[in-house]
């Protein structure tokens, strides 16, 4: 999941608009379960160097 989930989030561009934010960023891909309709597991697949 990790490469999927970061090529989709570098394709969109759903980093951009927190760029100029001085907070670090944490991306995070998830699984969504649509039978219990609830988060069913997810992992951190990168996070920036701002500390």
């Amino acid at each position: 999941m990790p490469l999927r989930s970061w090529r989709k989030i570098w394709i969109n561009r759903y980093i951009q608009p927190y760029a100029a934010d001085k907070r670090q960023v944490v991306c995070i891909g998830a699984n969504f379960s649509s039978a219990a309709r609830t988060v069913e597991g997810w992992e951190e697949i990168w996070r920036d160097s701002q500390s």
